[in-house]
């Protein structure tokens, strides 16, 4: 759905992309700053993700509130939270598919087939016929 912004000096944007409204939100508080700076980082190392960054984050902060006002301490709530980043870190790294770290990036049919899942993704039913026009662009910049 689109999202009608107006930032700071009465320009109208209207858009659906959780990384143009992140980009044009003033916020006062510390704890929304630290949501809009890591959605910003997000979109800029990924370009991509800036919504999941900043749900998943609030949804973190949510439960943490409720952990607090069941009487837990911070540094416990801190604490269980790096058990879940060290968890959920060990989980990916059991995904990740065999043969991938040592794919020969300059063999195309093995690109194809390694990126349709992510294209897919966003452009569910167009992969077959957008993954090799992709890595035929990504051929191109490689060699």
């Amino acid at each position: 759905m689109n999202k009608m912004v107006i930032n700071h000096s009465d320009k109208l944007f209207i858009t659906n992309d959780a990384g143009t409204i992140v980009n044009e939100l003033e916020v006062q508080h510390p704890t929304t700053k630290i949501l809009v700076l890591a959605g910003k980082a997000q979109q800029e190392e990924i370009g991509d993700g800036a919504n999941l960054t900043i749900s998943f984050s609030g949804e973190l902060l949510q439960n943490a509130e409720e952990l607090i006002w069941s009487r837990l301490h911070p540094s416990e709530i801190i604490s269980g939270y790096t058990k879940a980043i060290a968890k959920a870190i060990e989980l990916l790294d059991e995904l990740v598919e065999e043969g991938s770290e040592i794919m020969d990036v300059r063999n195309k049919d093995e690109v194809v087939i390694c990126m349709k899942a992510a294209v897919a993704s966003k452009q569910y039913g167009q992969e077959d016929i957008l993954c090799p026009l992709i890595t035929n662009v990504s051929m191109v910049i490689i060699c």
